[in-house]
């Protein structure tokens, strides 16, 4: 038999295992690094927002005391701050654990099956949130086009806050894929450097 046939089997199997590699190293390094600046910058906007929100309406409180009337314009920026705080927050808030789980009954399951239930619940978020960036991308378009405003006294175009959904969206939807890959690497009983990218992502 010619020598490189006997030794297709063993370069077969090394290039087989590259990929694998590759991958681990792209979503443990690379991936994971986008994504943890990525959520951070939403997280950064999202309190500027929540900041100019408190602002506008102090102004407001403070329009009414010493003028005896309200600005036109508080409450609807105010608004408009708010659906650009909320979604750009989201990633940030699962980077770091900190949306509400209930977790009295899933703490009585054996280890495994919470892995599991893991990636399971990170799978079904995903979809969720894939479906929802579609709409609301959809809306944020169609808004851009036609040019909508918001028909209010300030007459401000929409298009530019309704991004802001989609686009947390999005970066929510990079977070739970993290999530998968580390989770299910857990649930097989590989975690290898998953306590690493954790504190990676979380830094």
């Amino acid at each position: 038999m010619p020598l490189f046939l006997k030794k297709g089997p063993i370069h077969l199997k090394k290039f087989t295992q590259v990929p694998r590699v590759w991958i681990s190293t792209l979503v443990s390094g690379g991936f994971s690094s986008v994504i943890d600046w990525l959520t951070t910058a939403g997280g950064k906007v999202s309190a500027f927002a929540v900041l100019a929100m408190a602002l506008v309406i102090t102004g407001d409180v403070m329009s009414r005391w010493l003028f005896g009337a309200p600005t036109p314009w508080a409450m609807e920026s105010a608004g408009y701050l708010l659906v650009i705080a909320v979604p750009l927050a989201l990633a940030y808030t699962l980077k770091v654990g900190g949306h509400i789980r209930v977790t009295i009954f899933v703490s009585r399951l054996p280890r495994k099956a919470q892995d599991w239930l893991k990636v399971i619940t990170s799978i079904m978020g995903l979809g969720y949130t894939i479906v929802l960036c579609y709409l609301t991308w959809k809306q944020a378009f169609t808004s851009f086009t036609f040019k909508t405003t918001s028909g209010t006294a300030i007459e401000v175009m929409v298009w530019p806050f309704q991004v802001a959904i989609p686009v947390g969206l999005a970066l929510i939807s990079l977070v739970l894929i993290l999530n998968i890959y580390r989770e299910t690497k857990v649930a097989l009983g590989k975690p290898g450097n998953a306590n690493q990218e954790k504190r990676q992502v979380g830094s």
